[in-house]
Formats: structure tokens, C-alpha cells, sequence
């Protein structure tokens, strides 16, 4: 165990600061302190609702404190990273803009990335008519843990939980739902059809634990004739052809059909693609995030039973489809490997452990851990990727 305990006291990158943000100040908007914030900086951000914000073109992590209530009236906008940089997003809730013709009108929308997009702990809402949860173009490095991702409702049809264009996604414990369809008021009109789950052109998938709901057609009779038709359920995911997904432990459904009477147009669970069903069963883990320099980290893993834990520790994220684990691998090299105990006849470990002293005048450090669950006769899975962020104790 003191192994693991100064494995991850790894010397900073950089010599960040903390920017803090709260309804009082020093700062009253994220957009503010975004932009004041230097390369490799981190906004803290303390409960309270906020406005909309745009990351452009810098590594930036924006976290909620821990048990804060984050939310967004808008969305959150990450544009133009190179290639070295990182966005780590934790702990946000976004949706709900007020404005009746948003600007952003997406809970989440990162385009041209050739660097990572990190996402735990939130939830991205499209705020307006038929707009889509996430929108992601052209983005290297897409990552979503213990997300929810949904699509607003729609007159004509609702938005995609998640929509994509030539982009490399990968999903942990997440759930993805389409808008549903609106109840038209004119017997004349249909009403509104779902939205997918997820809707993928020219993209490269990997989803763990995940579920990707279609949804609901707006409501109607088929066979009464003073009513609206009904709507359409959406797909639980539609790729266009060329796109490839691999599932591991991952639910999909297609939104049901807006007349109940006829279950059996309920939209498909899957259109198009090419979707790889993998063998294996979840493995997860969780940590409050972000967490405090000589405070304790409580790690809950789950597996199966028997099985060695080990965690992965690294200070950059990375991505690569590993076949061996069954599962896309989110840290670059170099990262260390530390014994951490077996999982119980549940399958279940948990172990709490102090993190030291960051060091003299390190504001925070940033951590990308991934843990790996090693069975009896020697199979290997990874688990649920987590950036957690640890802060010196004066914030």
C-alpha cells in the first residue's frame, strides 16, 4: 500500500494555478475565468448556475468541488485544440438555456480536437427545439465517463443524445437518450418522431456499461381519425456505413412508436454500421473528484470475483483500442502499475487511501488513472478511466 501511496505523487508537468469561480467571486462567470487562465490552468468551480462558456485553442480542466451543483444555462463549447493539448470537463450540468434562440444550443459542442476532450461526472442537454445533446466534429480523442447525454424534444423530431462526424468516441458508464417527439395539435400534422441515442458518420466507437436509447415518438391514434398521427421512435444508434462501434455490457434500444397499441414499430435498436458485440462484462471504478492534497481517496472497484486489482497511474491521457483488455486504453506513457487487492465474492473491492503533499507551491496535479482487473486463470480487462484532479489544500 505505500507503494501505491507515492506512486502517485509523480512531479508536475507544469506550475498551473487554480482559478476559483463562485456566485461571489473572484470570479461570477466560468467564460471569465476561461479566459483569463493560462495554458494547463484549472478552473474551480463552486455551486451556483452559470452562463455558457467556450475553451479555444488551450489545455484547460474546468471541475465542479466536490458536492458542488454545477449548472449551466447553455452549453459548453471546446474548439481548436492542437495536438498536445487537453480539456478535462468534470462534474458540469448543462442545459436549460433561457434564451428562446440560444446561441449554443448544444450541451456539449467540441469541434476540430487533434487533442483530448475529457468529460466525467456530467450532463450535456440539448436547449432548444430538436437540438442534439452533444454535437463532436472532427475531434482525435472524445471521452465520456458516467456522463448523461440528452437530446432536447422536438416538434418535428427530436435531438440525438449524441451526434458525430469524424471523430473517435469512447464511452464508460454512460447514458445517451434521444429527445423525444412533441404532440402535435392538428390532426392534419404528425406528431414529432425521437431522436437517436447516437447518430455517427465516418467515427470510430468504443462504449463500456453504456445504454443509447432512442426516443419516443409523440403521441397518436393510427386508427382514429380526429387525432395526429404518430411519431416515429428514434434509433438507439444509427451509423452511417463505415462507422464501427465495439460494445462491451452495452444496453440498446430504439424509442417506442407514438401509439402504444402497436409495439412492434418501435424504432431498431441499430441502423447501418458495424457494431462488434465483445465478450466480456463490465469492470468499473469510482473516486471523488476532484480531491485534496493528505485527504483520503476512497476507490470502489468491481469486477468479478477473485479477481487482482491493478491500478494504471499516469499524468497525460492517451487512446488506444487494446483487443487484449477489451476496452479503449486512455493513458499515455510512461504510467505505473500498482497493486491494489482482490475483489470479494461480490466482486466487489473497496480501499481508502491518503493522498500526500502535492509539494511546495504546486496549486494542483492532474492524474489519469485506469485500473485493471486480472482473473484467476490470468485474463486481463481495463476498467472505467478516471482524470481526477487534486488540489493543494488552501482551495
Amino acid at each position: 500500500m505505500p507503494a501505491l501511496l507515492a506512486a502517485l505523487l509523480f512531479a508536475p508537468l507544469t506550475a498551473g494555478v487554480v482559478l476559483e469561480v463562485s456566485p461571489t467571486g473572484p470570479f461570477t462567470q466560468i467564460e471569465a475565468a476561461v479566459n483569463a487562465a493560462n495554458d494547463g490552468d484549472l478552473v474551480l468551480v463552486h455551486g451556483g448556475t452559470y452562463t455558457s462558456f467556450t475553451v479555444q485553442s488551450k489545455s484547460l480542466t474546468v471541475v465542479a468541488d466536490t458536492a458542488a451543483i454545477v449548472n449551466l444555462q447553455g452549453g459548453v463549447r471546446v474548439l481548436d485544440l492542437a495536438a498536445g493539448q487537453t480539456v478535462c470537463l468534470i462534474g458540469l450540468h448543462a442545459f436549460d438555456d433561457p434564451d428562446p434562440f440560444p446561441p449554443f444550443p448544444w450541451g456539449l459542442r467540441a469541434e476540430s480536437n487533434l487533442g483530448r476532450v475529457r468529460c466525467e461526472h456530467c450532463e450535456f442537454v440539448g436547449s432548444w427545439d430538436g437540438n442534439d445533446g452533444v454535437s463532436i466534429e472532427s475531434c482525435a480523442d472524445v471521452s465520456f465517463v458516467a456522463c448523461q447525454l440528452r437530446g432536447s424534444a422536438g416538434v418535428s423530431v427530436g435531438g440525438a443524445g449524441a451526434r458525430a462526424i469524424g471523430s473517435t468516441l469512447t464511452f464508460f458508464d454512460c447514458s445517451v437518450r434521444g429527445g423525444d417527439g412533441t404532440v402535435s395539435d392538428s390532426n392534419s400534422i404528425p406528431s414529432g418522431g425521437g431522436g437517436q441515442g447516437l447518430h455517427a458518420e465516418n467515427c470510430t466507437i468504443f462504449s463500456s456499461n453504456a445504454g443509447f436509447l432512442g426516443g419516443a415518438g409523440g403521441f397518436g391514434y393510427v386508427s382514429q381519425l380526429f387525432a395526429p398521427a404518430p411519431g416515429a421512435g428514434g434509433a438507439g444508434v444509427e451509423l452511417v456505413p463505415g462507422c464501427q462501434m465495439r460494445l462491451l455490457d452495452t444496453a440498446l434500444d430504439g424509442g417506442e412508436f407514438g401509439d402504444p397499441d402497436y409495439p412492434d414499430a418501435d424504432a431498431p435498436n441499430t441502423i447501418g454500421g458495424t457494431f462488434t458485440q465483445l465478450s466480456g462484462t463490465k469492470r468499473t471504478m469510482t473516486v471523488p473528484n476532484p480531491v485534496r492534497e493528505l485527504t483520503p481517496l476512497s476507490f470502489s472497484f468491481h469486477g468479478a470475483p477473485g479477481e487482482n486489482v491493478y491500478l494504471l497511474v499516469g499524468l497525460e491521457p492517451g487512446l488506444q483500442w487494446d483487443p487484449a483488455h477489451e476496452a479503449n486504453f486512455l493513458l499515455a506513457s510512461p504510467f505505473r502499475r500498482l497493486p491494489v487487492g482482490t475483489t470479494n465474492g461480490s466482486g466487489d473491492l473497496g480501499v481508502s487511501l491518503p493522498l500526500s503533499d502535492l509539494g511546495a507551491g504546486v496549486q494542483f496535479d492532474m492524474f489519469y488513472l485506469q485500473p485493471v482487473f486480472v482473473g484467476p486463470g490470468g485474463a486481463q480487462q481495463l476498467g472505467t478511466p478516471i482524470t481526477l484532479a487534486a488540489l493543494d489544500q488552501s482551495f
